[in-house]
C-alpha cells in the first residue's frame, strides 16, 4: 500500500517528524507567495497526505476563485459529537507540525495573518459553526451513494447534504514580507472521493403505503374514536374483541360512493311489504303463531285461586 488515510482517531499519532513539508515554489511575480509540498511520512516513505473525514456536512455548492472551485464543510454539532471532535483535533494537529516545519526555513511575524475562509483553512462562521473551505476539481473527484456505487453523473454539490469524503492536503503556501517573515499562509485542501449519506433535498417519495390508511369515520359522526384503526381500544385485551367481537372498522371506508346502478339493482330486488293490521289484537296473534297472551285480570284471578302450601 502506497498510501495511508488518516482516521479521526489518529490525531495522537501526528508529530512534527510524520509530517514532511519539501520543495518551494514561487507562484506570483507581484507579492511574495510560495508554495511547499505536503507528505506524509508512512513505513519510511513519503505518501500523500490523506485524511477520512466522519459524515458532515455540505455548506454551499460550489464557487469559483481565482480560476479554481471551492466549498464549504461545516463540523456542525461538534460540541455533540465526539468524532467530529476528533477530526477538528486531527485539522489543528496538521496545521501545528506544518507551521513547525516552515519555521525551521522562516521566521515567523508576529503579524502573522492566518487566512481563513477562502483560502483553505478550516475558520467559524458568523453562526459558530467550524468550516472547511475545499478545493473541487470536478475531473478527479469521486462521487459515490452510500452503498459506495459510483454515481455514473457527477453533478453539482447540493448544499445541506451530509456525506464523508477523502481529502488530500497536497501543498501549504505562505507570503513573506520585505524582511523576509512569513506574514500569511494557508493549507490547501482538496477533495479526492465523496460518499454522498444523504442527499438535500431528498427527490424521492419516503411514503411506503401505496394507498392511505383509513382510521375510522369523521369526528361527530357517531362512529368509533379515530385511531382505532380496526383494533381495540387501550386497555381492552388483544384476545376479546372489543363491541363483543364485531370489528366495526373492518371494510369501513367512508369515501366509498354508492354507484347508480347498484342502487337501482337493489331497488329492484326489494319485496314489497304487507301492510300493518289496524286491529293489534290480531296482528299479535299472528306474530306470536296464534297464542294469545293473558291479560292482567286473567293473571290476578289466577293468583286468587292458588291455594297456600
Amino acid at each position: 500500500m502506497n498510501y495511508k488515510i488518516l482516521k479521526s482517531s489518529d490525531y495522537k499519532l501526528i508529530t512534527d517528524e510524520k509530517v514532511l513539508v519539501k520543495g518551494i515554489c514561487k507562484t506570483s511575480t507581484t507579492r511574495e507567495i510560495f508554495t511547499m509540498d505536503v507528505y506524509l511520512l508512512h513505513e519510511h516513505k513519503r505518501v500523500p497526505l490523506l485524511v477520512e473525514t466522519p459524515v458532515l456536512t455540505i455548506a454551499s455548492s460550489t464557487f469559483e476563485k481565482n480560476i479554481r472551485n471551492y466549498f464549504f464543510i461545516a463540523l456542525r454539532h461538534i460540541e455533540y459529537d465526539k468524532g467530529i471532535q476528533e477530526f477538528y483535533k486531527l485539522l489543528t494537529s496538521i496545521e501545528y507540525s506544518i507551521i513547525e516545519k516552515v519555521s525551521e526555513t522562516y521566521t515567523l511575524s508576529d503579524t502573522l495573518e492566518r487566512i481563513e475562509k477562502d483560502d483553505n483553512n478550516f475558520f467559524i462562521d458568523t453562526d459558530k459553526n467550524v468550516k472547511l473551505s475545499v478545493e473541487y476539481k470536478k475531473e478527479v473527484v469521486s462521487v459515490y451513494d452510500r452503498f459506495k456505487n459510483k454515481l455514473k453523473k457527477e453533478e453539482e454539490l447540493i448544499k445541506h447534504s451530509r456525506a464523508q469524503f477523502i481529502l488530500e492536503l497536497p501543498s501549504v503556501w505562505f507570503e513573506l514580507d520585505d524582511k523576509k517573515e512569513i506574514i500569511k499562509f494557508g493549507l490547501h485542501w482538496s477533495a479526492l472521493q465523496i460518499k454522498i449519506v444523504e442527499q438535500c433535498p431528498i427527490e424521492v417519495c419516503l411514503f411506503e403505503d401505496d394507498k392511505p390508511k383509513v382510521l375510522g369515520p369523521p369526528i361527530g359522526s357517531g362512529g368509533p374514536p379515530i385511531g382505532l384503526s380496526g383494533g381495540p381500544p387501550i386497555g381492552l385485551s388483544m384476545k376479546k374483541p372489543p363491541y363483543g367481537g364485531f370489528n366495526p372498522m373492518v371494510g369501513f371506508n367512508p369515501f366509498n360512493k354508492i354507484q347508480a346502478g347498484d342502487l337501482l339493482a337493489g331497488i329492484g330486488s326489494l319485496k314489497k311489504a304487507e301492510p300493518i293490521e289496524k286491529d293489534k289484537k290480531q296482528f299479535k296473534q299472528k306474530q306470536m303463531g296464534g297464542f294469545t297472551p293473558p291479560s292482567l285480570d286473567d293473571i290476578l284471578s289466577k293468583l286468587k285461586s292458588l291455594k297456600k302450601s
